[in-house]
């Protein structure tokens, strides 16, 4: 058995500052988990009804941007399709999104 100096598992400094580190990358995706943790303390409902109400609204979303409507929603904002191209991946829709001026604020006003 020989003993091979070289280690191909073995970074150098130099190879090791240009990997990007996590703010170079950007913010993790927001995804389905992510939406029932944030709204799930906001609800009585069964993680399960509340898991299928968040998939029919996004569904009907999804509806609606792929027929080319806008759409518009109060403490959300609207988006704005600007077309569409059909890809062996999916339907990919260029839209315009503008967020409502404090989305997230559950303040209530009186």
């Amino acid at each position: 058995m020989t003993n091979d100096s070289s280690d191909d598992n073995v970074i150098s400094l130099d190879e090791a500052s240009s990997v990007p580190e996590a703010a170079e990358i950007g913010p993790l995706p927001f995804k389905m988990p992510d939406l029932m943790q944030t709204i799930a303390p906001m609800s009585e409902l069964k993680r399960s009804e509340l898991r299928d109400a968040a998939s029919l609204v996004l569904t009907a979303l999804a509806g609606a941007l792929a027929d080319g409507r806008e759409v518009i929603l109060p403490d959300f904002g609207k988006i704005s399709p600007k077309g569409n191209i059909t890809k062996p991946g999916g339907v990919f829709i260029k839209a315009k999104i503008k967020l409502a001026d404090n989305p997230g604020d559950t303040a209530d006003e009186d």
